[in-house]
Order: C-alpha cells, then sequence, then structure tokens
C-alpha cells in the first residue's frame, strides 16, 4: 500500500498531465490533490485514468467547489458516511488491511459567512468520528498549522488532543512547503500525518511545480532504513559500584578456605565465587535496547537535497537568474541543516560518560571504534555478530594450524622438570601486594568477568586467599582451567574492516591470571635483562621504546655514514610472531638461561592445554583449542616471546661480525656497513638474510617476503637487485621504522612530508570542534591528536632537521593555533598566538623533548649501544655546580645528527643544574623554564 499527497498550489487542471505522469510512473494505491479548486459544472471524466477510480471532496455539491480530489485503486472503497458534507475530506478503506485512509485539507480562507474558528472545529467533530471507530487510520492533509512554529496555537493544541486521545503519532518532520518571500525562502511544517499504524514509512519529495512537497506514505520495508539502528546492549552497571561496597560484600559471601585444601581448581572457584556473588549485586548487568537514528542524515536534509537537486536541474534547463538565486539558497539552507546536526548528534555524545566522550572524538578524528558491523565471507556480507564471532574462531585457528604445518621448527624433547621441595620460593603477601600496584586499573575482563580494578580494591580482604592459591600453584605447577580460556576481541590493524585477514586476535583473560603472571614476571626480572632478552630488544622493557629503537639505528647510521661507510639495511616482518611460539622450544631457552624450573614448569602450564572463543559485539563464538603460541594480551607473553628470540642479534653475528642487529618486538632491522665495494657487501648480505631465515625456521617462525624490504645508504650510484630468500627485492630510497621514515641520506623530508600530512588530516575535525567543546578541552584534543605527531620520535629526526623544514612544521602548527583565536587575517603575531593557546611552536616542542629523552637516557641508562656511547661523551665540568657535559665527535654534517653528538648542544641549553634531578621533576621544570616559541 502506498499513499501520495500533493498540494499542487494552482489548481488540478493546470497541473494534470504532470500528476498522470507521477501515477503512470510511481503506481500509488492512492494519490490526494489538494487545492484541486474544482467546480461543479466541470465535466470529470477528463481527470479519468485507467485503473483508478477518481472522485471529489462533498463540498463540490454543497458549497458548489472542492479543493481536494483523489485517485485510489481497486483496493479501497470510499465511506461517504464519514465525510461532513462542508469539510474537504474523503475518506477510503482498505478492506484487505483493515486501514482507513482519510485526505483532507483545511483552507485558510474559508467560505463565506464562516470564521476560522467554526471551519477548524468542525474539521475536529469529523475527525473525532472517524477515529472513534477503533480502526487503523491514516489522516493525511494540509491543516494550515504550522508545527514548526505555533508551538502554543490554539490550533496546534487542538490537533495534539485529538492526536493524543486516539493514541496518533503526527509522523511527518521535516518542512513541506516553501516559497520566496521578499527575496528570502520561507519553510513551514503544514502538511501533516496522524496515525496508529506502527509500521508507516512518510517521506517527502520536492517538485518544482508547486511550492508543498509531495508526501509518500508507506508501510516499512522489512529491513530497517540504513539510518536507523536497533541494537540490544548488555553492559555492567558501575553507579553504585564503590571500595566499600564491594569488599563488604565480598567478606559476606567468602567463608575461608580449609587449611588442608591444596588443590588449586577448587582454591580459584572458592575466590571467583565470592568476587562474583559480591560484583552481581554492586555492579548488576543490565540489557538494553538502543534504537538510534542518525541524525545527520534526518528527513530534513534528505527534503533539502532533493530540493538542491530539483532546482538544480530547473536552472540548467531555464538559466535564469531568480532559478539560479533560488539553488543558491537552497544550497546554503542545507549546508547549514547538515552543519547544525552533525553538531546536534556530536554534542549528544560529548554529554556522555567519559568513554562515550573519547569514543565521540576518536570517531570524529578518524582513530575509528572497535565495533565490527559487518563481514564480507564469499563474497558475501554478513551482519550477525554470531556467525561473525564463529568465522573469526574458523579464521584465527586455521590460520595458526596452516602456518604450523607449513613449518619445520626443531625438535626439543622436554627433560623431567624435577623440583625439589627446598627450591620452590613461595610468595608472601608483600609480593602479592607489589604485583596488584603493578596492575593497570582497566575494566577489561575475561571469562569471569572480573576486572582488575576489583582486586585492587579488595586487596586487603583477597591479598591472603591469593597467596594461598598462587603458593599452592607453584607446588603443583598447574594452573586452574579456568585461567586458560581466552575472550578473544579481534582488534582491526590496517585496510578495510570488512576484510577479516585485516584483524588480529587480542585475549581477555582473567584478571587474576595476570596477578599470578605478574608475580612471576618479577621473579625473572631480577636478572640481567640484557642476558634474559638480548640488547638488541628495545620492546617490553623499562625505559626502552619504539623511540629508543629509532635513535639507536639512527646513531649508528649516523656514525657510519660519518665515517664514510656505507650501509645496507633490510627489514624482516614475522607472520603471527606470538602464535607460531613452541612451548618445547621455549623451556630449551629458559632452561638454557639457567631459570627456576618451578617457575619453567608454571609457565609450560601456563602455555599448554589453553582454549579461546571469540566475542563480537556480545555475542560468542564456538570454543576452540590452542594448540602452540603464546596468549597476545597476557602479561607474561611479551616477556616469554623476548626471551624466544634472544640469541637472535648473536646469531646474526656469528655470520658476520660486521653487523647490526635491533629488534623491537617481531620486527628486526640489520644493518651491514661497507666502503665501496657493492657487489661483495651484496653477496654479504644475502648469505646473512639466508641465515637469518633459516635460524627463524628452526623456531617455527615464518619470514613474510611481502614485507621484506632493503635499502642503501650513503650509496649515490645505480643500485643492485638484491636475492633474498630466493626473492628479488629492489632497493628502496625510504623505509618507514616503527612509524619514523629514514630516507637514504638520512634527510628526513619524507617524515616531515608524513608529519604534516597526518597533522592535515584531523584538521576538518578540529574546525568543528572548535564550535562544539569549551576552550580547555578543545586544547586537550589539540594536544592528543595534532600535536602528537609532531612530537613523536622527535628526538631521532626533529633535531636533523634545517630551517627550510622548521618553518614548513611551524607553519601547519601556527594555522590550527590561530583557527582557535580566531586570526584569520594574521594579525597576531606568533609570540601572541602562543601566549593566548598556551601551546608550544615546534622548536619548543623539540627542544622540550630532545631535553626529556637526553636527562632519561643519562639517568637511567640500560646496557644497549646508544646509552654506552652517550655515557662514554658525558664529562663534568668542574669549575662549575655539577654541570654535566658532552663531546661532539662528529667529523661531518651528517654525523651531527646523531643524537649522542647533537646532546652537546642540548645540554648547552638547559638553564639549570639537572643531573640529580629525578625525571619527574626535570620534565616539570623544563617545560617550566623554556618558552612558548623559539
Amino acid at each position: 500500500m502506498s499513499i501520495y499527497y500533493w498540494n499542487c498550489a494552482a489548481g488540478l487542471v493546470k497541473k494534470f498531465m504532470l500528476i498522470k505522469d507521477l501515477i503512470k510512473n510511481e503506481k500509488p494505491d492512492v494519490v490526494f490533490i489538494a487545492e484541486a479548486d474544482i467546480l461543479n459544472n466541470r465535466n470529470l471524466d477528463c481527470f479519468k485514468i485507467e485503473g483508478y477510480n477518481f472522485c471529489c471532496g462533498p463540498t463540490l455539491v454543497s458549497r458548489g467547489k472542492t479543493r481536494i480530489a483523489c485517485w485510489y485503486s481497486n483496493k479501497f472503497v470510499r465511506l461517504q458516511n464519514l465525510e461532513h458534507e462542508h469539510n474537504d475530506i474523503i475518506v477510503l478503506s482498505n478492506s484487505e488491511m483493515g486501514h482507513v485512509v482519510v485526505g483532507l485539507y483545511r483552507p485558510f480562507k474559508c467560505f463565506e459567512g464562516e470564521s476560522l474558528r467554526t471551519n477548524f472545529n468542525r474539521l475536529i467533530d469529523n475527525l473525532n468520528l472517524i477515529s472513534s471507530r477503533g480502526e487503523s487510520n491514516i489522516f493525511i492533509g494540509d491543516f494550515n498549522v504550522n508545527y514548526t512554529v505555533d508551538d502554543n496555537g490554539p490550533f496546534k493544541n487542538e490537533l495534539d488532543q485529538w492526536a493524543t486521545d486516539h493514541f496518533l503519532d503526527q509522523l511527518v518532520r521535516d518542512q513541506t512547503r516553501s516559497r520566496m518571500v521578499a527575496g528570502r525562502l520561507q519553510s513551514s511544517l503544514i502538511d501533516l500525518v496522524f496515525s496508529n499504524i506502527p509500521s508507516l514509512n512518510v517521506n517527502t519529495c520536492f517538485n518544482v511545480a508547486s511550492d508543498h512537497c509531495i508526501i509518500k506514505v508507506k508501510p516499512h520495508n522489512p529491513k530497517p532504513p540504513p539510518n536507523r539502528t536497533k541494537t540490544l546492549y548488555s553492559f555492567l552497571d558501575w553507579r553504585n559500584y564503590s571500595q566499600t561496597n564491594i569488599t563488604k560484600e565480598f567478606n559476606a559471601n567468602f567463608k575461608g578456605i580449609n587449611i588442608h585444601n591444596h588443590n588449586p581448581e577448587s582454591i580459584n572457584l572458592i575466590i571467583t565465587n565470592a568476587i562474583c556473588t559480591a560484583l552481581n549485586k554492586v555492579v548488576p548487568k543490565r540489557t538494553v535496547t538502543i534504537n538510534s537514528v542518525n541524525a545527520v542524515v534526518s528527513p530534513k536534509i534528505q527534503a533539502l537535497k532533493n530540493k538542491k537537486r530539483k532546482a538544480y536541474k530547473k536552472w540548467t534547463r531555464t538559466g535564469d537568474i531568480n532559478d539560479y538565486n533560488c539553488l543558491k539558497e537552497i544550497s546554503r539552507l542545507y549546508n547549514l541543516e547538515i552543519k547544525l546536526e552533525r553538531k546536534k548528534e556530536l554534542s549528544g555524545k560529548l554529554n556522555g560518560s567519559p568513554k562515550q566522550y573519547w569514543s565521540a572524538i576518536n570517531e570524529l578524528v578518524g582513530k575509528g571504534t572497535d565495533t565490527i558491523n559487518s563481514l564480507t565471507i564469499n563474497n558475501n556480507v554478513v551482519t550477525d555478530s554470531g556467525i561473525i564471532a564463529n568465522e573469526f574462531a574458523s579464521f584465527f585457528q586455521n590460520k595458526v594450524n596452516n602456518l604450523v604445518e607449513g613449518s619445520a621448527a626443531e625438535v626439543f624433547d622436554i627433560p623431567d622438570l624435577h623440583v625439589g621441595d627446598d627450591e620452590i620460593v613461595y610468595l608472601n603477601e608483600e609480593v602479592i601486594t607489589t604485583a596488584l600496584h603493578q596492575m593497570k586499573s582497566s575494566k577489561a575482563q575475561g571469562f569471569d568477568e572480573i576486572p582488575s580494578i576489583v582486586l585492587k580494591h579488595l586487596q586487603t580482604a583477597v591479598v591472603k586467599p591469593l597467596c594461598w592459591l598462587f603458593n599452592n600453584i607453584l607446588d603443583s605447577s598447574c594452573l586452574p582451567k579456568s585461567w586458560k580460556l581466552a575472550r578473544i576481541v579481534p582488534i582491526h590493524k590496517k585496510g578495510s574492516k570488512t576484510d577479516i585477514n585485516n584483524f588480529r586476535p587480542i585475549s581477555n583473560i582473567s584478571s587474576m591470571s595476570k596477578l599470578f603472571e605478574r608475580c612471576l614476571v618479577n621473579r625473572i626480572k631480577h636478572k640481567d635483562p640484557d642476558i634474559i632478552f638480548g640488547e638488541h630488544q628495545h620492546a617490553f622493557r623499562v625505559g626502552s621504546s619504539t623511540t629508543t629503537a629509532c635513535l639507536t639505528l639512527q646513531d649508528y647510521l649516523a656514525t657510519k655514514l660519518d665515517q664514510s661507510y656505507k650501509a645496507i639495511l633490510y627489514s624482516v616482518d614475522l607472520t603471527a610472531a606470538f602464535d607460531l611460539l613452541r612451548p618445547n622450544l621455549l623451556v630449551q631457552k629458559l632452561l638454557n638461561l639457567n631459570v627456576e624450573r618451578y617457575i619453567i614448569k608454571c609457565i609450560l602450564s601456563f602455555l599448554t592445554g589453553r582454549k579461546a572463543f571469540v566475542d563480537v559485539n556480545g555475542c560468542n563464538s564456538n570454543i576452540f583449542k590452542i594448540g602452540v603460541g603464546c596468549v597476545q594480551g597476557s602479561v607474561l607473553g611479551p616477556m616469554l616471546f623476548n626471551i624466544y628470540m634472544h640469541d637472535l642479534a648473536n646469531k646474526i653475528k656469528e655470520l658476520n661480525s660486521e653487523t647490526f642487529t635491533l629488534a623491537y618486538a617481531d620486527d628486526t632491522y640489520v644493518v651491514l656497513p661497507f666502503k665501496d665495494n657493492i657487489n661483495q657487501a651484496k653477496i654479504d648480505i644475502e648469505n646473512i638474510f639466508t641465515g637469518h631465515v633459516g635460524w627463524l625456521q628452526k623456531l617455527g617462525m615464518i619470514c613474510n617476503p611481502s614485507k621484506t624490504e632493503i635499502m642503501i645508504l650513503g650509496f649515490k650510484n645505480a643500485l643492485p637487485t638484491f636475492t633474498l630468500n630466493n626473492n628479488p627485492v629492489k632497493p628502496a630510497s625510504k623505509m618507514k621504522i616503527l612509524g619514523i621514515i629514514f630516507d637514504s641520506m638520512l634527510s628526513w623530508d619524507n617524515q616531515v612530508n608524513q608529519v604534516i600530512k597526518k597533522a592535515n588530516s584531523v584538521g576538518y575535525s578540529l574546525r568543528i570542534l572548535r564550535f562544539i567543546l569549551p576552550d580547555t578541552l578543545f586544547l586537550k584534543v589539540v594536544q592528543s591528536n595534532f600535536l602528537c605527531h609532531f612530537v613523536y620520535g622527535s628526538p631521532v629526526w626533529a633535531g636533523c632537521l634545517t630551517q627550510r623544514q622548521c618553518q614548513k612544521l611551524d607553519r601547519v602548527i601556527f594555522k590550527t593555533y590561530r583557527f582557535y583565536c580566531g586570526d584569520f587575517r594574521r594579525l597576531l603575531s606568533r609570540f601572541e598566538v602562543c601566549r593566548r593557546t598556551k601551546l608550544r611552536s615546534f622548536n619548543s616542542l623539540r627542544l622540550i623533548n630532545d631535553a626529556i629523552m637526553l636527562h632519561r637516557l643519562y639517568s637511567d641508562p640500560s646496557n644497549t649501544t646508544i646509552t654506552i656511547r652517550f655515557i662514554d661523551q658525558a664529562f663534568s665540568l668542574s669549575r662549575f655546580p655539577d654541570p654535566i657535559g658532552f663531546f661532539d665527535t662528529s667529523q661531518k654534517r651528517i654525523g651531527k645528527s646523531s643524537f649522542v653528538n647533537r646532546s652537546k648542544y642540548i645540554a648547552e641549553t638547559i638553564p639549570f643544574t639537572w643531573s640529580n634531578m629525578t625525571h619527574a621533576l626535570f620534565k616539570t621544570k623544563i617545560k617550566a623554564t623554556t618558552p612558548l616559541t623559539l
């Protein structure tokens, strides 16, 4: 069933051919035409259309003129007994669906001898008569009551009262009449649709032949429209949660543990049940249904879009200046409405919880969300979360199984790991308390749904039971089975979010398991980290980061280029590195490092017999087994992976003693310096790569050849093609290393362009947020989503830039600053702009970050290549109270790009004595003493 209503605005006779074409093309069931202006002497046969019945309103007989006419199909019959003879109204009934359809028109100019009030009261009496029959009704017509203006008008109030009495909803939301008055476009909502039928879809369509929209009423499609979403959302209600309440409920439910109970499974169950019972009372789980409409695609915007399209066609057809002005006005209103709706939608999100607030900010600046709405499976788009979860489970499991079958790891039979009673060093309450303080206070949870923050708040009550549990695990070397069940959340890496290959599995495991893992990590940490991890590894180590890794590599390359060497650099990327870790080979590594056997047995229990399921939007997949690999998302995982790969640098050194190796997690970079013989260097690097890949294969690791890159630094002649593991690889002119772009001459032009591109990508979002957020919050967004691109890794590259490159970056920075200040004509000086925003210029940011890195390397050095050289070039000046100086050993300009050599200049710019300061105090003071602009 489809019903059309149109106020044609100038009489049916003039518009009949247009209406006839509309009916033939759209084929609606009912078409009402208002302001038809048909006189009783008119021959009605000329209005007949094949397949439709034609009728006019009852005033054609009583008043000699009717202002409403109708075409309707044979599905409908007319109910003239319900039509008042002095009203412009037509009542139709659909016998199949049981609906009554009423088309009406309330004239603004009344017939002679009556007032607007009399006319309106007669119409309301007629509507009450029809509505009181208790049927499914649709009332559609021009009521000449502006719903967007007459909020307190008497006619609108009476219409609302009638609709309320008969449970009717007004379904039209956008303006239905637009006309030019004194050069301005005036819009109003006077064509209305009232109905008590829940499944109706009402749209408006602008037609240039009238200043009224055509109103289309149809039943809803079986599928919801794209702009409407209905979500069943399950969440934990933390409103009544407090540390006092959770401790009180836990003490009431926890009955203690029998000292003769040494079964970890049973002890864990007792503790878990007590915590979960307390959580159910303090943090109940609630389920709500959310119905939402995307405000940016509102009916009003859709109507303006249709008007704009029609106006454009008319202007291109006529070329009239008035049509052009009308198009400009509609375009202005269309753009203005989009801005208003975006602001309204975003304001609603920003008024929610902090999580919802930052989710809205991140979505706006392009960071997106982790929600998976659809997935492409066998060229079919799947939206059911349950099916998607099972597809992810099969994909993750089959991917690892196929990789394991395609790799040939070394065979190592685990020996008898017998542990004597006197070998176990048991945990005490102090050790567990320390581990609790080290845990992140997040609400991420595993299968038991116990967040880490709850364990921290229950510290005084739960530390003794946990101590008993953990020590029994050390005795039995057997972890509870529930700790080995992981809830996997697919995390998007890059590319399309509908492609299953662009996701990686991150596991959420039990918080108590994480706490036990933290205790084991602390036990292993007492050994020398360079022996455990290797000094080439910068990931998952205190004091190390991607910046220190890139600094080490840049320092080495700049030093070699300064000494007239050339260098060949290649990178290796591993496929699913964590998922292919072999437990038996890890045990061999741990034994070689003299790790205690009772710890090794616990780690082996942690890695074996694991299971998992995938959670997508609250829907869980089937549980599947995990044969090999280390859990991504665990506390132990990063340390175990570093131990697994700890002798990588030594193995490559055995292949060629001149090599330099650097790693960050599974990303490895190998450098071979050479003088002039490129052919010999080519042979050497190919042999090194072959030996490197062979060693990885023995560990069961698989190198991804598509991501293997090679670059030659300082060599300007024709570059040869390398054959790496039987694959031809052409040298690149640049290489992205941990997010920073290195080029063959360490000139950093590509890095500067990347920073500018990333910063400009959030410019539009910042313009929207500027008029929504308060000043303080807006500046925080600028720092976290805009300036972060200028700060990331800046000690590596920012101090090596030319003046021209610094000016390019400053122009981008001050463009945003001036936008915040409203200084569009550039009338303010840069100093004044920085003073008003309290944000810094690029040179100021660079100097602060360089000084912070200098203090970090000096105050907390570790046994790595850059820190050894850094300390060797530091000295004290005895004439002054405790100042620190540095040597500059560079021979050429490129040598000064090394951070170690730049430290001389950085130290001289620090205006205070800093060698004995804590790192936190130094950061505060350097920011306070450095000007906002330099």
